[in-house]
Protein backbone atom coordinates (compact mmCIF):
# COMPACT_ATOMS: atom_id res chain seq x y z
CA UNK A 1 0.00 0.00 0.00
CA UNK A 2 2.99 2.48 0.91
CA UNK A 3 4.25 1.75 -2.32
CA UNK A 4 1.51 2.80 -4.24
CA UNK A 5 1.10 5.78 -2.64
CA UNK A 6 4.73 6.49 -3.11
CA UNK A 7 4.40 5.88 -6.90
CA UNK A 8 1.10 8.02 -6.84
CA UNK A 9 3.55 10.87 -5.53
CA UNK A 10 6.40 10.17 -7.61
CA UNK A 11 3.68 10.24 -10.79
CA UNK A 12 2.24 13.31 -9.93
CA UNK A 13 5.29 15.02 -8.91
CA UNK A 14 5.77 18.69 -10.28
CA UNK A 15 8.27 19.47 -13.42
CA UNK A 16 11.08 20.57 -11.91
CA UNK A 17 13.73 22.56 -13.64
CA UNK A 18 17.02 21.11 -14.51
CA UNK A 19 20.00 23.41 -15.76
CA UNK A 20 22.17 20.62 -16.79
CA UNK A 21 19.18 19.65 -19.28
CA UNK A 22 18.60 23.36 -20.08
CA UNK A 23 22.23 23.59 -20.80
CA UNK A 24 22.73 20.78 -22.98
CA UNK A 25 19.63 21.70 -24.96
CA UNK A 26 20.82 25.54 -25.70
CA UNK A 27 24.14 24.38 -26.36
CA UNK A 28 22.95 22.01 -29.32
CA UNK A 29 20.84 25.10 -30.63
CA UNK A 30 24.08 27.49 -30.18
CA UNK A 31 25.69 24.32 -32.48
CA UNK A 32 22.76 24.32 -34.65
CA UNK A 33 22.70 28.24 -35.35
CA UNK A 34 26.50 28.65 -35.43
CA UNK A 35 26.34 25.85 -38.50
CA UNK A 36 23.44 27.89 -40.22
CA UNK A 37 25.16 31.35 -39.83
CA UNK A 38 28.44 29.52 -41.27
CA UNK A 39 26.42 28.74 -44.38
CA UNK A 40 24.77 31.82 -44.99
CA UNK A 41 28.11 33.89 -44.61
CA UNK A 42 29.68 31.65 -47.18
CA UNK A 43 26.79 32.15 -49.68
CA UNK A 44 26.93 35.59 -49.06
CA UNK A 45 30.23 36.08 -49.75
CA UNK A 46 29.74 34.27 -52.90
CA UNK A 47 26.96 36.71 -53.78
CA UNK A 48 29.59 39.55 -52.87
CA UNK A 49 32.25 38.42 -54.42
CA UNK A 50 29.66 38.38 -57.65
CA UNK A 51 28.85 41.65 -57.07
CA UNK A 52 32.30 42.84 -56.62
CA UNK A 53 33.46 41.30 -59.90
CA UNK A 54 30.47 43.46 -61.52
CA UNK A 55 30.66 46.34 -60.36
CA UNK A 56 33.55 48.65 -60.05
CA UNK A 57 33.94 48.82 -56.70
CA UNK A 58 37.21 50.72 -55.38
CA UNK A 59 39.78 48.30 -54.17
CA UNK A 60 39.63 49.69 -50.51
CA UNK A 61 35.98 49.03 -50.51
CA UNK A 62 35.87 45.29 -51.69
CA UNK A 63 38.69 44.51 -49.28
CA UNK A 64 37.00 45.87 -46.79
CA UNK A 65 33.83 43.64 -47.63
CA UNK A 66 36.11 40.49 -47.88
CA UNK A 67 37.54 41.26 -44.96
CA UNK A 68 34.41 41.84 -42.74
CA UNK A 69 32.73 38.26 -44.19
CA UNK A 70 36.05 36.81 -43.80
CA UNK A 71 36.38 37.80 -39.75
CA UNK A 72 32.44 36.75 -39.71
CA UNK A 73 33.10 33.14 -41.00
CA UNK A 74 35.78 33.29 -38.86
CA UNK A 75 33.53 33.94 -35.53
CA UNK A 76 30.62 31.15 -36.87
CA UNK A 77 33.12 28.64 -37.40
CA UNK A 78 34.96 29.33 -33.88
CA UNK A 79 31.41 29.32 -32.55
CA UNK A 80 30.62 25.98 -33.92
CA UNK A 81 33.92 24.48 -32.94
CA UNK A 82 33.89 25.72 -29.19
CA UNK A 83 29.92 24.60 -28.98
CA UNK A 84 31.05 21.21 -30.74
CA UNK A 85 33.94 20.32 -28.13
CA UNK A 86 31.50 21.56 -25.29
CA UNK A 87 29.01 19.26 -26.20
CA UNK A 88 31.07 16.47 -26.11
CA UNK A 89 32.26 17.33 -23.21
CA UNK A 90 29.65 17.76 -20.94
CA UNK A 91 28.22 14.52 -22.70
CA UNK A 92 30.84 12.33 -21.33
CA UNK A 93 30.06 14.12 -17.72
CA UNK A 94 25.89 13.46 -18.34
CA UNK A 95 26.97 10.00 -19.28
CA UNK A 96 28.82 9.29 -15.51
CA UNK A 97 25.53 10.49 -13.96
CA UNK A 98 23.70 7.64 -15.96
CA UNK A 99 26.25 4.66 -16.52
CA UNK A 100 27.47 4.56 -13.00
CA UNK A 101 23.83 4.12 -11.02
CA UNK A 102 23.00 1.52 -14.14
CA UNK A 103 25.72 -0.51 -13.28
CA UNK A 104 24.93 -0.08 -9.16
CA UNK A 105 21.47 -1.31 -10.25
CA UNK A 106 22.85 -4.78 -12.33
CA UNK A 107 25.29 -5.69 -9.80
CA UNK A 108 22.24 -5.22 -7.16
CA UNK A 109 19.70 -6.85 -9.74
CA UNK A 110 22.67 -9.68 -10.22
CA UNK A 111 22.58 -10.29 -6.42
CA UNK A 112 19.15 -10.51 -5.95
CA UNK A 113 18.98 -13.36 -8.61
CA UNK A 114 21.66 -15.51 -6.77
CA UNK A 115 19.58 -14.78 -3.47
CA UNK A 116 20.60 -12.09 -1.62
CA UNK A 117 17.82 -10.05 -0.64
CA UNK A 118 19.75 -7.88 2.28
CA UNK A 119 20.79 -5.24 -0.07
CA UNK A 120 21.42 -1.53 0.14
CA UNK A 121 23.37 0.79 -2.09
CA UNK A 122 23.09 4.66 -2.37
CA UNK A 123 23.65 6.95 -5.50
CA UNK A 124 25.64 9.50 -5.15
CA UNK A 125 24.53 13.34 -4.76
CA UNK A 126 23.74 14.00 -8.54
CA UNK A 127 23.07 10.48 -10.16
CA UNK A 128 20.04 9.67 -11.76
CA UNK A 129 17.75 6.78 -11.76
CA UNK A 130 17.52 6.95 -8.08
CA UNK A 131 13.76 6.40 -8.33
CA UNK A 132 14.79 2.65 -10.08
CA UNK A 133 17.13 2.33 -7.49
CA UNK A 134 14.06 2.83 -4.49
CA UNK A 135 12.19 0.60 -6.33
CA UNK A 136 14.81 -2.14 -6.66
CA UNK A 137 15.23 -1.84 -3.14
CA UNK A 138 11.63 -2.48 -2.50
CA UNK A 139 11.56 -5.50 -4.42
CA UNK A 140 14.53 -6.77 -2.72
CA UNK A 141 12.52 -5.99 0.78
CA UNK A 142 9.19 -7.81 -0.38
CA UNK A 143 11.25 -10.82 -2.16
CA UNK A 144 13.03 -10.56 1.41
CA UNK A 145 9.65 -11.10 3.83
CA UNK A 146 8.24 -13.48 1.29
CA UNK A 147 10.86 -15.87 0.56
CA UNK A 148 12.94 -15.25 4.16
CA UNK A 149 14.67 -18.95 4.23
CA UNK A 150 16.78 -17.52 0.62
CA UNK A 151 17.93 -14.41 2.18
CA UNK A 152 21.70 -14.57 2.93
Amino acid sequence: MTSDFKRQITIFKKPTFHFHRFLFIFSILFCVVSMILIFVTTQLQDIVNSLIEMTNLPEEASNELRSGFLKLSLLSFFSYVTTGLFIFFYSLHLSKKFSGPVMVIINLLKQMQSGNYKITRQLRDGDELKEILIEVHELAQTLQAKFPEKSA
